[in-house]
């Protein structure tokens, strides 16, 4: 896609001066078609120096924890979940954010390094969105532990990131995940609309099929930022909150990673910068498209009045500036236009496929147990046990609203960023799955040797060679030199660390000890990849076989339209939010009881590559609706490849 460095949010590793430690910044592709890119931004960075602690707790500022068991079961392993508490008008005060007339409480959960609890940098992880809590990534990808079938226990994670560094988990900004502004009671509906009891008038919301009622934030788009810049200062400033109350931790290693994904790729660069700049001061320190698709698009983003020529509009009268005024505002209005435009007429141009992932139909849910965590983090003993007041949600519509009307996605400066902190010594690590859509590899790619930095050309000399891993295929190949490495990850979508874990692992782990990619034996200082391939290497990967899949009743939209409509109309059974049997009896493929019984699993043969026909006849389910312990089911032909990609999240049947 000839669509590149315009939009820039950005997957980043990276490696500061001796004097200040190091950063390592991971990103992968996100919203790529413009060149926006997504993925994991890892930053290290020398807590003393970096994070100069001036601001002091008082009555308006606190950190309330608490000790957890949940999750992380390796014994003498700690982990503490709680919120930093922000009262009316504080990061007014402290020169953060001018529109800040609301309390800010943010949720973060921390778990201690498994191995090095004495010995151990800390990790900071923020997932991106705008408005995507970071427990996704905790439970889908490098968390301590995975969520069961059930929704309602869980399983340790051999590949978590905790193996290797304490870490930190936050849900920012305010509103996102389990960080609230006013906790109200009110339904959410299957729809993802939320109805607070407030906003309903006299007249009791009704509870229909697939709405749940509890607690929410306000839902109020003016109590949450909306620019990346206020959200790297307030990240900035959370920081030295917490680190009031946990600094002093068991480990004496005083290095401080940070790392993010997707819209975070905005964040962080601005963070880091930011962070510097305060250090600096610290007296001040508180085919997937059809060609006419395609054609259409390239016409809609080249021409005069097209999406290039808005973002670079916006651009021009854009400045870094936190106020209210109409000349502000009128910069917003240019930047809305240029955001729209170029989402409608560029971006949306996917012909039925998913957005994170180009294999799979965009109704598809390829992994069923990657949305189980969503059902584990709205049960009551779960939420007693964190000490949270309200319910949760992935993401936050709000959130991303408030953005939206400012045009941040478009406003740019995340290169810039790049550039300056890379020529400040930070290392930069920009990691990509190459289904991904959303973030796709080429603009990604092509970002990176858009970066102004001093070593530019010296990055965009380097070859590409294998990631390789003892005992494990070859998954991915890099282009490093330096502080400056891009990853492009074969047979992963937006999630790397979901579909590829122990590579997104080992990746982690080399880039924040500061060798290699590639081999992770060479110090990164002064390296570069040989030329042990002109081009990407990679071919004959074929579509996976997409029949039917399973219905998870937290997150319908990866449900098909004939399960989501059953649903709605009250026709299924659900057992452990699973959807088991349709109106018909006939068996929903799920993993309550998968290949309980493969009576005629031996002798079918696979599945043919157009998938079965319409109204092919399914065994009916052994369950009856009064027998809910038993959920026995027969393997039709349509899930023979269901199976074999949840194997390796099973176990043998």
């Amino acid at each position: 896609m000839p669509f590149s460095s315009m939009y820039d949010t950005i997957c980043v590793s990276s490696s500061t001066p001796e004097e200040l430690g190091s950063i390592t910044m991971i990103v992968m592709p996100f919203s790529s078609v413009y060149g926006i890119l997504y993925g994991f931004l890892l930053i290290l960075f020398n807590l003393n120096p970096v994070l100069t602690l001036s601001l002091r707790l008082r009555d308006d500022i606190r950190v309330d924890s608490k000790p957890v068991s949940l999750c992380e079961e390796t014994p003498g392993v700690e982990s503490h979940s709680g919120y930093i508490r922000l009262q009316s008008g504080v990061l007014n005060e402290y020169g953060i954010d001018s529109a800040q007339d609301y309390p800010v409480n943010i949720f973060f959960w921390y778990f201690q390094n498994r191995k090095k609890r004495t010995d151990s940098p800390l990790t900071v992880y923020f997932m991106g969105g705008p408005g995507a809590s970071s427990l996704m990534s905790l439970f889908r990808e490098n968390g301590p532990c995975r969520v069961n079938s059930d929704s309602n226990s869980t399983s340790t994670n051999a590949f978590s990131w905790n193996e290797h560094s304490d870490i930190l988990y936050i849900d920012q900004p305010v509103q996102t995940g389990f960080s609230y502004d006013f906790a109200e009671p009110g339904v959410l509906h299957a729809d993802d609309n939320l109805v607070l009891d407030r906003d309903s008038g006299e007249t009791r919301v009704e509870i229909e099929s697939g709405s749940r009622r509890g607690f929410f934030s306000s839902h109020d788009p003016r109590n949450t930022p909306n620019s990346t810049q206020v959200v790297a200062r307030s990240t900035w400033f959370f920081l030295q909150v917490w680190m009031q109350k946990f600094g002093k931790r068991e480990s004496s290693n005083n290095k401080i990673n940070f790392w993010t994904s997707s819209y975070g790729g905005h964040f962080v660069p601005q963070l880091i910068q930011y962070t510097l700049a305060r250090n600096a001061r610290p007296s001040q320190a508180p085919p997937l498209t059809d060609q006419a698709g395609y054609l259409a698009a390239i016409h809609n983003f080249r021409k005069s009045d097209g999406c290039l020529a808005k973002i670079q509009a916006c651009r021009n009268n854009f400045t870094d500036a936190d106020d209210k005024s109409s000349a502000a505002s009128n910069v917003d209005d240019v930047c809305r236009e240029a955001n729209h435009y170029c989402g409608k007429h560029v971006a949306s141009i996917a012909t039925g496929r998913s957005y994170f992932d180009i294999a799979y139909p965009d109704n598809f849910l390829a992994n069923p147990l990657s949305e189980t965590y969503l059902g584990y983090l709205n049960q009551k003993h779960v939420q007693d046990a964190l000490g949270v007041p309200v319910n949760f949600s992935a993401n936050a519509p709000v959130v991303a609203q408030a953005f939206s009307s400012t045009g941040d996605n478009v406003k740019g400066g995340s290169l810039e960023a790049l550039a300056s902190i890379l020529d400040a010594g930070v290392s930069v690590t920009m990691m990509y799955g190459d289904r991904d859509f959303a973030c796709n590899w080429l603009g990604g790619e092509a970002t990176s040797h858009a970066i102004p930095f001093s070593h530019s050309q010296h990055f965009s000399s380097a070859g590409i060679d294998d990631i390789s891993m003892p005992g494990y295929p070859v998954g991915a190949q890099v282009r490093q030199a330096g502080n400056l490495s891009f990853i492009r990850v074969y047979s992963a979508g937006h999630n790397v660390g979901l579909q590829q874990p122990q590579l997104a692992q080992t990746i982690f782990q080399r880039a924040i000890a500061g060798f290699d990619i590639a081999s992770g034996t060479v110090p990164a200082s002064g390296y570069s990849t040989k030329h042990v391939y002109k081009q990407w290497e990679h071919s004959g990967e074929s579509l996976p076989f997409s029949p039917e899949g399973a219905c998870y009743t937290w997150n319908l939209g990866l449900c098909s339209d004939r399960l989501r409509m059953l649903y709605l109309e009250g026709k299924t059974l659900v057992q452990d939010y699973f959807v088991v049997e349709d109106d018909k009896g006939h068996c929903v493929p799920n993993l309550e009881r998968p290949a309980a019984n493969m009576t005629d699993s031996a002798s079918t043969p696979p599945p043919s590559r157009k998938g079965p026909k319409q109204g092919s006849a399914v065994r009916p389910c052994n369950m009856s609706l009064g027998m809910r312990g038993m959920s026995f089911r027969w393997v039709t032909r349509s899930e023979r490849a269901l199976q074999c990609r949840w194997c390796q999240h099973l176990g043998p049947t």
